[in-house]
């Protein structure tokens, strides 16, 4: 499905505008879940960053969002992250979803229910596209990766971060899955 709505547009507001913008009928949740999925899946092959997705479970999640929409009274009763895709770090559980935090005895684990910081957004309106995988182990066996937030509008911000640990460390790599999370 395109997406009607430029995709850098959907891309690069932050959550809640987002979410304000699918209360106030400016576009739909399912437009923003497509416009994720398809810069997920346009930059995967350089970054890896969604090893176990669950695309077509957002797409119905974001279909039931709109549905229920239309039929609110007051879209501003609606959660906070309402229609929001989201991603869920792998070593956090979320119901299904590979959990074993980079530990390759532990790659064939799947979550039996979510953690709470996964139910917290799922009760705040996201929607979860997938999980993330952690770079690998440090010393202590705690997972590792470099993660950068910054303000909406601020990309260059992360993109010049980026380029220093490039040149810092000889280059990027893209991670590879432990055994057994390769990307489904």
């Amino acid at each position: 499905m395109a997406v009607q709505t430029p995709v850098a547009a959907l891309t690069e507001r932050s959550a809640i505008d987002l979410a304000r913008a699918i209360r106030g009928g400016e576009m739909s949740s399912r437009d923003v879940v497509e416009a994720h999925i398809e810069q997920l899946e346009r930059t995967h092959v350089r970054i890896n960053a969604v090893v176990f997705d669950r695309y077509d479970a957002a797409r119905a999640d974001a279909d039931d969002a709109d549905a229920l929409l239309r039929c609110t009274p007051d879209p501003d009763t609606l959660p906070p992250f309402f229609g929001v895709p989201c991603t869920i770090k792998e070593s956090i559980a979320m119901a299904g979803m590979p959990n074993c935090a980079g530990l390759v005895s532990r790659s064939a684990w799947r979550a039996t229910q979510n953690a709470p910081t996964v139910q917290r957004m799922i009760d705040a309106g996201a929607i979860a596209l997938g999980v993330t995988i952690p770079l690998g182990l440090n010393d202590r066996g705690l997972p590792l990766g470099i993660q950068a937030a910054v303000a909406p509008g601020s990309d260059h911000v992360a993109v010049a971060v980026a380029l220093q640990l490039e040149r810092a460390f000889g280059g990027w790599v893209p991670p590879t899955p432990p055994t057994g999370l390769a990307r489904t």
